[in-house]
């Protein structure tokens, strides 16, 4: 999973913008695919941070 290696790296700051539009993207396709997007980009990129 490529988020693993984002968090392992401490890559966050480079890479929060881009998994924010897949989150936004995600939203509409059903079966829970975006809450579940949105859950893990919540847990690993904390809006205080």
């Amino acid at each position: 999973m490529r988020l693993k290696i984002i968090i392992k790296e401490k890559f966050q700051a480079q890479f929060e913008e881009r998994c924010a539009d897949i989150v936004h993207n995600a939203d509409g396709i059903g079966w829970g695919f975006y809450d579940e997007l949105n859950e893990l980009y919540h847990k690993y990129f904390p809006e205080d941070t």
